[in-house]
C-alpha cells in the first residue's frame, strides 16, 4: 500500500488530463470488471462531491482600480482563511491563535465579495469589484503520477491466482475505447508481481551460472558439476509436489523457497560426490593402486553411499524440524513464511533419497564410461 498508494491486493489506475473523463473511465472500468469471475467486489473513487468558491481576478478592473494580485490574495488568506498571529502557553500545550473576519463576513459568496480590499492609496474597493465569485462543483481530491492526473478502482478478489486474473480482466476492459492521452495500468499486488518476475527472469540464471562456477572452481571438472546439476531437478520434486499439495500458486515466497532448497540439494550432491570419491580411493589403496574391478568399484560406491545415511538424516531432521513451526503457524507473516518454507520441506523429502540413490548410479555409470 505504502509502495503503490493502491489499498487492496489489485487495483486499476486510470489516468489522463482531464478529470471529469478520468471519473467516467473508473466507472466504466468498474462496471465491466464486476462482471470478471473471481471478483469479490470492485469500487471506483468517488472523488466528486466538493464545492468550492472560485474567485477568478479581473485583471484589468483591477489595474485601474490600483489593486494587485498579492493584495486580493493577502486579503482571500487574512480574512477568510486567516492567519496565525500568536500562541497561547499553557504549561507544556501550546495553542495557535488564528485571526480573521467573523463570520457573517463569510457565510456566503455575497458576503465576501463586499470584503473591502485597502490600496497602496488607502481606497478601499470591494472584492467582488476586480474579482467574479461563483460556486462551483469539483473533485474532493485531486491525485497526479507522471504529470497526469489519476483515479484508481480498487478490487478484492476470489482468486489468488493473480496472472489468470489480470489476463481476463484485460479482455474485459479491452471493450472499453479509451480516448487519446489516456492510459489505464495495474497496480498493487501484480505490479510488485511483474517487478519480481522481471528481475528473477535473470537472477536465477545467474545464480545458476555463478553455482556452476564455484563448483568448477572446487572440482577443476565440468563431468562433476555437470553429475551435480543433473540431480538437481530431480532434488527439487518434493518441493513441487508440497506445493502442489498445499495449493500454492507460483509466487516470489515460493521462488524464493526454491533457490534455498536448490543450494541445500547442491550443497547434498558435492558431499556425496566426496564421499564416493574417498571410499572409490581408500579401495583402491586396499589393492595396491590396482584399478578396480566392477565387483569391487560397485561395493566401494556403496560404501561410501551408505556412510553418508547418517549424517543427511541430521541435516534433514534439523532442516525440518526448524520448518514444521513455520508452516504450522498462523500469525501475522505466516501465510508468506509458508510458501517459502513449503519447498524446502517437500525438498527435504526427496533430496536426501535421490542423493542417496540416484547419484551413486550415474556416478557408477560415470566411472564405467571411462573405464570403457
Amino acid at each position: 500500500m505504502l509502495a503503490s498508494g493502491i489499498r487492496t491486493p489489485l487495483g486499476l489506475k486510470v489516468s489522463g488530463p482531464d478529470q471529469e473523463i478520468v471519473v467516467g473511465l473508473t466507472q466504466r472500468a468498474e462496471s465491466a470488471l464486476r462482471g470478471v469471475p473471481g471478483t469479490r467486489n470492485a469500487f471506483a473513487e468517488r472523488i466528486g462531491g466538493g464545492r468550492y468558491l472560485d474567485i477568478d481576478l479581473d485583471r484589468r478592473s483591477a489595474a485601474q482600480r490600483g489593486v494587485t494580485m498579492a493584495d486580493v490574495q493577502r486579503v482571500v488568506q487574512g480574512a477568510i482563511g486567516g492567519e496565525i498571529i500568536a500562541s497561547v502557553i499553557s504549561g507544556r500545550e501550546r495553542y495557535s491563535v488564528n485571526l480573521r473576519f467573523p463570520r457573517a463576513w463569510r457565510d456566503s459568496p455575497q458576503s465576501i465579495a463586499d470584503i473591502p480590499i485597502v490600496t497602496e492609496r488607502g481606497d478601499n474597493v470591494r472584492l467582488g469589484d476586480v474579482a467574479h465569485l461563483a460556486l462551483r462543483d469539483g473533485a474532493s481530491e485531486i491525485k497526479s503520477e507522471n504529470a497526469q492526473l489519476v483515479a484508481y478502482v480498487y478490487l478484492n478478489l476470489d482468486s489468488t491466482d493473480l496472472g489468470g486474473y489480470v489476463r481476463a480482466a484485460d479482455r474485459a476492459l479491452a471493450q472499453i475505447a479509451l480516448p487519446p492521452g489516456y492510459t489505464m495500468s495495474w497496480s498493487g499486488q501484480y505490479e510488485q508481481m511483474q517487478h519480481a518476475r522481471a528481475r528473477l527472469s535473470w537472477l536465477i540464471p545467474a545464480t545458476v551460472m555463478l553455482a556452476a562456477l564455484l563448483l568448477y572452481g572446487h572440482f577443476r571438472s565440468w563431468e562433476r558439476v555437470g553429475l551435480v546439476l543433473l540431480c538437481l531437478p530431480f532434488s527439487l520434486v518434493g518441493g513441487v509436489w508440497l506445493v502442489y499439495a498445499l495449493d500454492y500458486r507460483f509466487s516470489v515466497a515460493v521462488a524464493v523457497g526454491f533457490l534455498a532448497l536448490a543450494g541445500v540439494a547442491t550443497e547434498f550432491g558435492v558431499v556425496m560426490l566426496l564421499y564416493l570419491d574417498q571410499a572409490r580411493a581408500q579401495a583402491q589403496e586396499r589393492c595396491g593402486g590396482a584399478p578396480l574391478g566392477r565387483f569391487a568399484h560397485l561395493r566401494a560406491l556403496i560404501r561410501g553411499a551408505s556412510s553418508r545415511v547418517r549424517p543427511k538424516a541430521m541435516t534433514v531432521a534439523v532442516i525440518v524440524g526448524g520448518l514444521l513451526p513455520v508452516m504450522a503457524g498462523e500469525g501475522l507473516g505466516s501465510d508468506v513464511m509458508k510458501r517459502i518454507a513449503a519447498p524446502l520441506v517437500g525438498g527435504m523429502l526427496t533430496a536426501p533419497l535421490l542423493s542417496l540413490i540416484l547419484l551413486p548410479v550415474i556416478y557408477e555409470w560415470w566411472q564405467r564410461g571411462r573405464r570403457l
